[in-house]
């Protein structure tokens, strides 16, 4: 990967330089599938390595399928470490999701995410996550462990023919700033117009970590709502290939 970004001089007077940096990241994945259509599931096991880190995660999605809407309750269950981490260019600790980068910080360390606001900082390109790591719901930019991140989901379809769903999530991690372990949730509504590729996520019940965060201080409650959009999901190698190649 190449990357250029701004670094900053002065923040009163809005100096900066532009800088490039380059790293490399070699990556093993190995996946499990079970297609039953009642119990489908799929586990995964990643493991990223390069300069200064090796990062190794494991995750799996469970859903339980009823009614005739095909709605179901969806589980999922995530575990990160990082056994070495040590002045990496990548900017790999593990976040509570996929939000939008900062300088340098990269939340998307790979870049095979399609954002069309990777560095917006306000305006409803700065709403858009990407599911990583934990998967909190949530546009706070905390929640970052530079040891090891535990979390769990489960969302609920609304019986049916509308297309909401109740969700929680929750992030055990260690907290490099506070210095011990620390619990996070965020809980609400979703509207899903495409599940895993289209949705918008409505938090109503969040932690005081990211209620008393500047995500609250800075937004008012429309400006909290985020969305998903994947475009690998909707059609993945079709729509992919046709931003390459343009």
């Amino acid at each position: 990967m190449n990357q250029f970004y701004g670094r900053g001089v002065d923040f009163f007077e809005r100096e900066w330089v532009k800088e490039q940096r380059g790293y490399y990241v070699n990556e093993f994945k190995y996946q499990l599938e079970n297609t039953n259509p009642l119990l489908p599931s799929t586990t995964t096991f990643n493991v990223d390595q390069g300069k200064g880190f090796m990062r190794i995660t494991a995750e799996h999605e469970h859903k339980f399928a009823y009614g005739k809407y095909d709605k179901g309750i969806y589980l999922r269950l995530f575990a990160g470490w990082l056994p070495y981490y040590d002045d990496a260019d990548a900017y790999v600790p593990f976040l509570f999701n996929g939000i939008t980068s900062t300088g340098y910080f990269s939340k998307d360390y790979v870049y095979d995410e399609l954002l069309f606001g990777r560095n917006e900082q306000s305006g409803l390109l700065s709403q858009q996550v990407f599911l990583r790591d934990a998967q909190l719901k949530t546009l706070y930019n905390g929640g970052i462990a530079e040891n090891w991140l535990t979390s769990v989901g489960v969302s609920a379809d609304v019986p049916g023919p509308v297309p909401f769903q109740l969700y929680v999530d929750a992030a055990v991690y260690d907290d490099p700033i506070d210095e011990g372990v620390t619990i996070s949730y965020s809980a609400g509504v979703s509207i899903v117009v495409l599940k895993d590729a289209f949705e918008v996520y409505i938090p109503l019940l969040e932690s005081n970590d990211i209620r008393n965060s500047l995500t609250y201080e800075d937004r008012n409650f429309l400006q909290r709502i985020s969305f998903l959009l994947d475009l690998n999901k909707i059609a993945p190698r079709r729509i992919k290939d046709g931003f390459f190649e343009q």
